[in-house]
């Protein structure tokens, strides 16, 4: 029989789960001691930076995993969302938050933007999608969809002069 009792698999469970203390808190430790210092505007890049070079650093030390786990991507994915949308990791009482409200945040945060940086936010995005186009008819296809898009807001600039 194991050596491993069901107190000690409650346990393991229990620490992951644990506000503040838990698998999430330590990430957001991690990322907090990172970006602490540095100016809002280069944080998420030099986070994402530092997470990806440690990463390697695991893989080489533990060479039979063949990829992250599932639950520590998505914590990732959070945290650097939060980094990246100028949400401060920590409570005005110098605890971690937790993921919800990190999640809850980023959220909000996101409809404080303007009409115009959203719309930023979508040609970057559309840029970024483009330069993934691999044949002639993709590019066409973008190409068109941002004809459609140029007359919208032709067509719009000149009902707003029109008033």
């Amino acid at each position: 029989m194991s050596n491993v009792t069901f107190a000690k698999s409650v346990d393991a469970f229990v620490a992951v789960e644990k506000k503040g203390a838990g698998a999430f808190g330590t990430l957001v430790e991690f990322a907090y001691n990172v970006v602490r210092e540095l100016p809002s505007a280069t944080a998420a890049d030099v986070l994402k930076s530092t997470i990806k070079s440690e990463e390697n650093a695991y893989r080489v030390a533990h060479p039979k995993l063949d990829a992250m786990p599932t639950s520590y991507r998505s914590a990732k994915s959070v945290v650097l969302a939060a980094v990246k949308a100028g949400v401060s990791l920590i409570r005005e009482d110098g605890t971690f938050k937790g993921k919800t409200e990190l999640e809850k945040e980023c959220k909000e945060g996101k409809s404080d933007k303007t009409p115009v940086e959203k719309f930023t936010i979508a040609m970057n995005t559309a840029t970024n999608v483009f330069a993934d186009c691999a044949t002639l008819e993709e590019m066409l296809a973008c190409k068109a969809a941002l004809e459609v898009l140029a007359s919208v807001v032709v067509a719009a600039i000149k009902e707003a002069k029109a008033d």
